[in-house]
């Protein structure tokens, strides 16, 4: 099965030229070219695998392109393939935020690589994200036993606990998958959300901002001492960890903000730390893992799991990188898996199921005394 290319480039030479470096791969086939990003979004198709990305062109950049991309939902694999896509650049920095699943830079005049290495690279990244997407399409289908037995556990839960905070820990492409899930949260939502984000302490103030913006929640920094209310949510700050304490029992949850761990290996914001910190309050709390390297709060996420929370997970299709999803999995710290378009929606429908539940008990428990 071949893996299918589409080129998106306003230069018709980079655009000939990378079609003839693909193309000396027997399985690769370029099947789709874009000049511009509307271009780009009027052709994808779920046939295309893998999509090589410029970031100059008219109109869309490439990074507002791929950001569209991701919000229609497709599942193809995104090369950011650029002259700007530098390592630890911003805009390659940005571009894996936005979804991007790996970046080449293309080569220049003054560049210590060969022409040989640009094309080897470039290849190399096609070909693995090509049959990694071919690898998950063929994945055989849940047992439907085991599915209803989880589902039987969840629907439990659900009658059981009232949901009265939301947590959720995210790296790589945690930016983009926010920006889907968030939003789609409504204005009545009757609980707060705190999201841990790896992100450097210069960034999160500007993306709590363009959540809030593209939200109809309220988004701020988590602030020491800020007490957590219903509809609001809160990004952990770049640079510092945040536990959360309740004054009282029931009570509202208020931040905590702590330096980081002296451990550099530790990321800070430190997912487990958040989570690590409600494991008290386990029944009240609905954990959500996201797209992202490594395996921060997997292992406080089975603790919370244990202790009784709902505990999701984003599916490995959507994910840019499943590596915190999977080690939770592989634990067996997730109640559900769920595609990211579905998981603003689900965190909805759970949080307010929890409390009609929990309503609807009360009002038996009241009519029988």
């Amino acid at each position: 099965m071949s893996i299918r290319v589409m080129i998106i480039d306003d230069s018709a030479f980079a655009r000939k030229y990378l079609s003839k470096v693909l193309e000396k791969v027997s399985d690769v086939e370029v099947h789709a070219f874009a000049r511009s990003g509307k271009e780009a979004l009027e052709k994808l198709g779920p046939e295309t695998d893998v999509v090589t990305i410029d970031y100059n062109m008219p109109g869309m950049n490439g990074i507002e392109t791929l950001r569209e991309i991701r919000r229609q939902g497709h599942t193809c694999r995104i090369i950011l393939c650029s002259s700007s896509s530098e390592k630890g650049s911003p805009i390659t920095i940005s571009a894996l935020d936005e979804g991007a699943h790996d970046f080449v830079q293309k080569i220049s005049g003054d560049d210590s690589r060969t022409k040989k290495e640009f094309e080897n690279e470039l290849i190399s990244k096609v070909v693995t994200l090509g049959k990694r997407r071919h690898l998950l399409l063929r994945q055989a289908p849940s047992d439907p036993k085991k599915l209803k037995q989880a589902k039987l556990r969840l629907d439990a839960k659900l009658k059981e606990n009232v949901i009265s905070i939301v947590l959720i820990g995210s790296s790589t492409g945690g930016p983009s998958a926010l920006m889907e899930i968030i939003p789609a949260l409504p204005k009545d939502f009757p609980v707060p959300v705190v999201i841990s984000q790896h992100m450097p302490a210069s960034s999160t103030t500007r993306f709590a901002q363009d959540l809030h913006r593209a939200s109809q929640i309220n988004i701020t920094e988590a602030k020491e001492g800020l007490a957590l209310g219903a509809g609001n949510g809160v990004l952990l700050p770049g640079g510092k960890n945040v536990k959360l304490e309740r004054l009282s029992l029931g009570g509202e949850f208020v931040c905590r903000v702590l330096p980081c761990s002296e451990d550099a290996s530790i990321p800070c914001p430190s997912v487990n730390d958040l989570f690590s910190s409600v494991i008290e309050d386990a029944k009240d709390v609905l954990a959500i893992m996201l797209t992202g390297i490594g395996d921060d709060g997997a292992k406080a996420m089975l603790e919370l799991k244990k202790a009784g929370a709902i505990t999701l997970a984003q599916d490995e299709e959507s994910c840019v990188v499943y590596g915190m999803p999977r080690v939770a999995a592989k634990l067996g710290a997730i109640d559900e898996v769920i595609k990211l378009m579905d998981l603003g929606q689900k965190i909805d429908d759970y949080v307010k199921m929890s409390h009609r539940n929990t309503a609807a008990l009360s009002g038996i428990s009241g009519g029988r005394s």
